[in-house]
């Protein structure tokens, strides 16, 4: 962001110098690109903020499950 805004600055004070219409477009360029970023800036924090709106936690159980034994886990074919 803050290169950008550099670049926004130093195009425009050297459009203002030279007053050259390249100079100019490029400028333009640069407030396009930042008004972009900015955009998307934006929609990434709105879908973070509808995802933590819409996400509900799934209760806690009261009782922890028993672990499985290791006997039951073991592969039951034979190599």
């Amino acid at each position: 962001m803050f290169t950008l805004l550099m670049g926004m600055g130093t195009t425009f004070v050297l459009a203002m110098v030279v007053s050259s219409t390249p100079l100019w477009m490029l400028h333009f360029v640069m407030d396009a690109l930042f008004l972009g970023f900015v955009a998307m800036l934006v929609r990434v924090r709105n879908i973070a903020a509808e995802k933590e709106m819409k996400l509900r936690l799934l209760p806690q159980p009261a009782v922890r499950p028993q672990p499985v034994p290791a006997f039951a886990m073991r592969r039951s074919a034979t190599n």
